[in-house]
């Protein structure tokens, strides 16, 4: 009986380890095509500092990743053994499912504590030091000013700078843009740039300023100086932590110094952003997410005893379906994190106790088929 389960654990851990790397670098992908791109547009960036803004990524995916990985190996790993009958064989042999597949069991539990001292501690700390991070690389490379040849973006301006010596422009263009809609466009011969604390002026001499009125644009003229302030104290970003980034001891620690602060309030929609709401979901998120490993697993071991290897697109397709109902729960309690009324607290608990019963029940039926 051991070495059945220690053959069954083998198996498990080799796709294991396949399917949660695959994730990892999928996972990674999406967000370095997403933010780390900035960072390689910028003068300052080294690989050395590409390298830190991906390994800070790394604790962040890993909770996606793990419970994925474990969903994806389990069904893999359990349709093989049926399609190769060796699931058969131990059946034959009145080994019960569940006793074989313990080790399997035993292996969720220790990923889902995993998940947590990860989810509750190790992520948040990770996410926030990537978030300032890219915050700090956007500040010094807004401090060199726009560079030659490319549009430069500070704050609300993009400059296009043709020739620059030091702080001497030419053939300069900035578009200003207001609300995320570009209603100002400056154009000049040469100009200057006077570096301050968190800000530059620009000065720009015979300049053409066309601005924006309805749907057309209209010249404002000629003017032989032109001086605009170009703040970038929006890159400097807050003192103030997120609660998406902070640790679990912090949100606890939020919680209880908001409502000394504010003191009780009721969970109704009339109390507004001083109701604690947002900082109680995220830390039920962070608690219920952590028992997705489990949940993956009891679901994925008879759904992959269900099907075989002829089978495996059908698979996939059932474990993608799954996946999205399990963090469709997730994205719409995260959203209603403001409406307490509507309790989100228990629509993030509501996928683990879907997915835990009915892979107890499932789990229960193959056992006692294969008894």
């Amino acid at each position: 009986m051991r070495i059945l389960q220690l053959y069954l654990l083998r198996q498990i851990l080799a796709s294991l380890i396949l399917t949660v790397s695959v994730f990892t670098f999928v996972l990674l992908v999406a967000n370095v095509l997403k933010e780390v791109v900035s960072l390689l547009m910028s003068s300052q960036t080294t690989p050395a500092l590409v390298l830190q803004a991906v390994g800070l990524l790394i604790p962040y995916v890993l909770v996606f990743a793990l419970p994925l990985g474990m969903l994806t190996a389990t069904i893999l790993v359990f349709s093989r053994l049926v399609a190769d009958n060796e699931f058969t064989a131990v059946r034959a042999a009145g080994i019960s499912l569940l006793v074989w597949a313990s080790p399997v069991l035993a292996l969720s539990v220790v990923l889902s504590l995993l998940c947590a001292w990860i989810n509750m501690e190790v992520a948040p700390r990770c996410r926030a030091a990537y978030k300032s991070l890219l915050s700090q690389t956007a500040i010094q490379s807004a401090s060199l000013g726009p560079a030659e040849g490319r549009f430069t973006r500070l704050g609300d301006h993009i400059i296009y700078v043709g020739k620059r010596r030091g702080g001497t422009l030419e053939e300069v263009m900035l578009f200003e843009s207001k609300e995320g809609q570009k209603f100002r466009d400056v154009r000049a011969a040469r100009g200057e740039l006077v570096q301050e604390t968190n800000q530059f002026r620009l000065k720009l001499f015979d300049a053409q300023v066309l601005e924006r009125t309805s749907e057309r644009w209209e010249t404002r003229g000629y003017m032989a100086e032109v001086e605009l302030p170009l703040d970038l104290s929006r890159f400097s970003g807050s003192s103030t932590i997120s609660v998406k980034h902070m640790s679990l001891a912090e949100l606890i620690e939020e919680r209880r110094a908001w409502r000394q602060q504010f003191g009780a309030l009721p969970r109704s929609a009339s109390s507004g952003f001083r109701s604690t709401s947002p900082i109680d979901v995220q830390i039920h998120r962070q608690i219920s997410f952590s028992f997705a490993c489990v949940a993956f697993t009891l679901i994925g071991i008879p759904l992959g005893i269900r099907s075989h290897r002829k089978e495996s697109n059908l698979g996939v397709a059932i474990a993608l379906g799954l996946l999205l109902t399990y963090y469709s729960f997730f994205i719409l309690g995260l959203s209603l994190d403001t409406r307490p009324e509507y309790l989100p607290y228990l629509i993030l608990w509501a996928p683990n106790f879907l997915f835990q019963g009915a892979g107890i029940w499932l789990l229960w039926r193959a056992n006692r088929v294969s008894g």
